[in-house]
């Protein structure tokens, strides 16, 4: 029945989870949407030189950085 379910909300479009990634600046840690997935919030804090990428859960009011890159590398917290 739950297979059935998600398999029918992807065929509609609709997402499972509405989460959030973005990257996370200054000393206040101010969180800036940027991306749908990990991934990509990497990527674009990686090409513009940010060092944090955080989360926005179902994309409410709740935030958490999940990554920060040590010497080059992503490390997740």
């Amino acid at each position: 029945m739950l297979q059935e379910i998600l398999l029918t909300n992807r065929k509609l479009g609709i997402m499972e989870n509405n989460n959030s990634y973005g990257i996370v600046t200054g000393p206040d840690n101010i969180y800036t949407d940027v991306s749908r997935t990990l991934k990509g919030a990497k990527r674009y804090a990686t090409i513009h030189s940010f060092d944090k990428v955080g989360i926005r859960y179902n994309s409410g009011y709740v935030c958490k950085v999940v990554s920060i890159k040590v010497n080059n590398k992503w490390k997740d917290q």
